[in-house]
């Protein structure tokens, strides 16, 4: 939770960035100097250059925030795509901290402090988030596929084409993931089996779908009133076409690889200290996803600290129940009481509507 929680906070501020930097007021107090010149310019130049970047270079991400300008493609992810990716984000830090030493407002300092560590911790956690990204049980380059097209709209005949357009577009995606894959295993950057077994089961379950019941072909059950029946007829035969043709067929090669290849070479260890340079990986990862520079013992220590007090809370409600048996007896007694459970769908349904 921690880890999508932050991360969506992120795109969020960088979402509203363009927006919040265009309404700066000149009269806003700045420093260094009592004036806003070229930096407030500058950084507002760069951060919307820097936005508009990411959004191309990741079109996932732009399906995720609603922009459908590249819903017709997945990200390249070749060597040398990655490889210019990089020299672009280090282009963008250095003209971040170029302007930073400028004339700002406080909110820009602000910018420009996001700005900076989203660049310098995406570089720097580079090769581990590719490795725990791609191949997961939760995430995972394929559970990644079917969720950025369960995000894609479906309203108009373009959208429908987009939906296409990247199941054709699999194959390519796929060969240039095992790509990256094997640059990872020539690395010794290989995740734990148990983690591959678990995507292997999920990518033997996605391709055995049928096209009817595929959650890829959702969006082509019903069609709006506005799209006319021989359009329809057309987007389905399509879609169908591409799932049998290109999806298959790549999630078959994605399964012979993890099978053959990738799973001979992972990890028996789970923990990310077992890779190469591994508790620095770690602890890159820990900046990147918490924004905090506290190592991972201290994480460790916090978290050991806040389940003790919880249980300990836990104990005091159970005791003030008239429960006199341990914590983990209350929480055997609360699974089986019929009163702690949902009867009914609605009542499940009005207490979620409750809580939110």
């Amino acid at each position: 939770m921690l880890r999508l929680a932050s991360r969506t906070l992120l795109v969020l501020s960088f979402a509203a960035m363009p927006l919040v930097l265009s309404g700066q007021q000149t009269s806003e107090k700045t420093f260094p100097a009592p004036a806003v010149g070229v930096s407030s310019a500058g950084l507002r130049q760069t951060a919307e250059n820097y936005w508009q970047w990411r959004l191309a270079e990741s079109p996932e991400l732009a399906t995720r925030i609603g922009r459908t300008d590249h819903n017709n493609r997945w990200r390249d992810l070749s060597k040398g795509a990655r490889q210019r990716a990089r020299v672009a984000r280090e282009e963008f830090l250095q003209q971040v901290l170029y302007v930073g030493v400028g004339n700002l407002t406080a909110a820009e300092h602000l910018t420009v402090a996001l700005l900076e560590h989203e660049l310098r911790t995406a570089l720097e956690v580079e090769p581990y988030q590719e490795l725990i990204e791609n191949v997961s049980q939760a995430d995972g380059l394929h559970n990644q596929v079917f969720s950025v097209v369960d995000q894609m709209p479906a309203r108009t005949v373009r959208d429908y084409e987009n939906i296409v357009a990247r199941l054709r577009a699999l194959p390519l995606y796929v060969d240039q993931s095992i790509e990256l894959l094997r640059e990872q295993l020539a690395a010794r950057h290989a995740q734990p089996a148990i983690v591959v077994n678990l995507m292997l089961d999920q990518v033997v379950a996605q391709a055995s779908a049928p096209p009817e019941s595929s959650p890829l072909l959702a969006a082509f059950s019903t069609f709006p009133s506005e799209i006319p029946l021989t359009e329809q007829n057309r987007l389905r035969s399509d879609a169908r076409t591409a799932f049998t043709q290109d999806f298959v067929p790549s999630w078959k090669r994605l399964e012979a690889f993890l099978r053959d290849t990738y799973l001979k070479q992972a990890r028996a260890d789970v923990g990310v200290n077992s890779l190469p340079e591994g508790n620095q990986g770690y602890a890159a990862l820990i900046r990147h996803f918490t924004t905090t520079r506290t190592a991972a013992s201290a994480i460790h220590q916090l978290g050991v600290q806040e389940v003790a007090r919880i249980e300990s809370e836990m104990a005091q409600v159970a005791r003030d129940a008239g429960f006199t048996g341990t914590v983990a007896e209350f929480e055997r007694r609360l699974g089986s009481d019929p009163a702690m459970h949902f009867s009914t769908q609605e009542e499940m349904l009005q207490y979620a509507r409750d809580v939110l």
